[in-house]
């Protein structure tokens, strides 16, 4: 039940902040918003507000939409000339490019400002999490016992990687997964080279070596390095996350990593234990990945309406009523295959499988 409640707050936020992106931008540029949902299906509550736009809670917990006045309407649309001049004031249609495609991202920027200022907020009153990549025990039987890594060692480069702290290594093992890699570790003060192949454990890519973690561990920073550590922790999840697609893309990872609803519940619970700081991280992680999926040139997603935006400028009208159905088709289709396959990832995990 608590993981249940947690993926629902974890999704609620998360679609909150990206709708009030597009809410905010269409709203700015005068667009009435007839629509505001979190979540799809018949509302379980709604009600208006002093502007007309209804807001409302569904039942089917996969999302949320704002729809406006216009927006599903085709440019080509005859009827759209003998619209009410009033009406053309409120219709997205009728909006400048430059406004439309403001509306459009307006969801991922609110992802990508949300996740800054949660980061910020965190590492600012809290402190930047510094857990050093010293070994402070090695797993029997594991790659790093193999090869001679032992306890005491500090890490601290990987394939000529500066390493700075145990986040840093655990990023370049997953990006790498079960490749021979070398590491350069510091033993009473020489450098020594190690080749290591790190071995799945779970959905990780680990070899085998243990770090202690204190309270010593979170520093607080002046606010000036407080500022560039949280754009650093910002470009380090989204470059991981592309290349972790990128990847995926190319067959160098197994599409069975891929995880749904199910894995976002099981995480968002886990965080959740780990205590306020790292639930809310957690949400500034999801809202990176919310927004960097949506920027992909997908019909149905934003960025793939930023695509017919672009051809629109490009051309100087809009694209017509049977190309942009047959992409949104594909696009559509895409996004269902990944939604099943994710899912059933999910459902064999469970089985164990």
């Amino acid at each position: 039940m608590l993981t249940v409640i947690y993926f629902l707050i974890t999704l609620g936020i998360i679609v909150l902040i990206h709708e009030l992106g597009h809410f905010t931008f269409a709203r700015l540029a005068g667009v009435k918003v007839e629509t505001f949902s979190i979540c799809f299906g018949k509302p379980l509550l709604k009600w208006k507000d002093k502007k007309g736009t209804q807001w409302q809670i569904g039942w089917i917990p996969l999302g949320g939409y704002v729809k406006m006045l216009g927006q599903e309407d085709m440019p080509t649309d005859k009827k759209l000339k003998e619209l009410d001049k009033d009406v053309k004031k409120q219709h997205f249609l009728f909006k400048s490019w430059w406004q439309r495609f403001s509306i459009i991202i307006g969801g991922v920027l609110f992802n990508f400002v949300s996740a800054l200022i949660i980061i910020f907020c965190l590492f600012q009153f809290v402190g930047v999490p510094k857990t050093p990549a010293l070994v402070s025990d090695v797993v029997d039987g594991m790659p790093a016992q193999q090869v001679g890594i032992m306890k005491g060692d500090v890490i601290s480069k990987f394939n000529n990687v500066e390493i700075k702290d145990f986040k840093s290594l655990q990023k370049e093992l997953m990006l790498n997964q079960e490749k021979e890699v070398n590491l350069i570790v510091l033993r009473s003060g020489k450098e020594i080279v190690k080749s290591v192949i790190p071995v799945k454990s779970g959905k990780s890519f680990v070899i085998g070596i243990k770090t202690g973690v204190s309270s010593e561990d979170i520093k607080k920073l002046p606010f000036g390095q407080t500022v560039v550590e949280t754009f650093k922790d910002f470009w380090s999840q989204a470059t991981t996350m592309i290349t972790g697609i990128k990847q995926l893309l190319l067959g160098e990872r197994s599409s069975k990593e891929l995880g749904g609803f199910i894995q976002i519940a099981k995480v968002s619970k886990e965080s959740a234990d780990g205590g306020i700081y790292n639930f809310l991280y957690f949400l500034a992680f999801i809202s990176i990945n919310l927004g960097l999926l949506n920027l992909f040139p997908i019909p149905v997603l934003d960025g793939g309406h930023i695509v017919f935006l672009i051809i629109e400028a490009i051309r100087g009208k809009p694209v017509s009523e049977k190309f942009y159905n047959f992409f949104a088709y594909i696009g559509l289709g895409i996004l269902l295959f990944l939604l099943v396959l994710s899912n059933f990832n999910d459902i064999l995990r469970l089985l164990g499988k």
